[in-house]
């Protein structure tokens, strides 16, 4: 900066960075941070571009994209400053002829234990490369068309919860992935690789957005309902 006519084209610019310390754990609920969606009218009925320019965001901000990032992005992003100089011919500063103060984001807390959520995601992951080792259970029929077959065991997710107050102690999906590479921008075969079937979706967070039967759990429903009309 005391040498800028130096170094013509360079430009020293403060900026922020958004790091996740313990990446990936709890990646799903912590969620990333990506560019302003684009608009498209086709597909939304909301403009979102306007929304974030209304709340006084520039376009070139990052923003929440999934997760707590997204949820509480209005609470997380704070106030943006600015700093009005006067220069001469050279780039020199001469004075300072405005200054506001940035203000910061509020902190949140989850409720979300990092012990449980590690305990929880490596048993998960665990599991479901265990699972792939064991035979399936298949008929004869299975058997002689297909021949011996391993349970795919692709994805999976749990959930922990303090019984007493429903409050969520540890949630966790696999395949996971690690949401400080969307600090920079993710390229298309990244992309590609987090939204693939071949790579069981890790983007799509199990707990929360996988559809499942039911199965038996359900018979306590089914239970109530028929002691009820008793």
């Amino acid at each position: 900066l005391e040498r800028r006519e130096q170094y013509p084209g360079i430009e020293v610019v403060e900026t922020w960075k958004r790091q996740y310390p313990y990446a990936p754990l709890a990646s799903h609920v912590v969620g990333y941070m990506g560019s302003i969606p684009a608009d498209n009218k086709a597909t939304k009925k909301v403009n979102e571009t306007d929304v974030f320019k209304q709340k006084g965001y520039l376009l070139s901000e990052r923003v929440g994209v999934a997760g707590v990032e997204r949820t509480y992005e209005d609470v997380l992003h704070g106030t943006p400053g600015k700093r009005v100089y006067e220069v001469d011919s050279n780039g020199r500063v001469l004075r300072v002829v405005e200054e506001v103060p940035p203000v910061n984001g509020q902190d949140i807390q989850l409720s979300i234990d990092l012990t449980v959520q590690q305990y929880v995601e490596q048993t998960l992951e665990t599991e479901l490369r265990y699972r792939r080792t064991v035979n399936a259970v298949q008929s004869k029929t299975e058997l002689d068309q297909y021949g011996r077959k391993k349970y795919p065991a692709t994805a999976g997710s749990m959930i922990v919860q303090n019984y007493q107050t429903g409050a969520v102690v540890a949630m966790a999906s696999y395949p996971t992935y690690d949401p400080s590479m969307w600090l920079d921008g993710v390229s298309d075969a990244e992309y590609k690789s987090l939204t693939s079937k071949s790579s069981n979706q890790p983007l799509v967070f199990r707990a929360v957005q996988g559809q499942y039967v039911p199965a038996s759990t359900f018979k306590a429903i089914t239970t109530l309902a028929a002691a009820k009309v008793g």
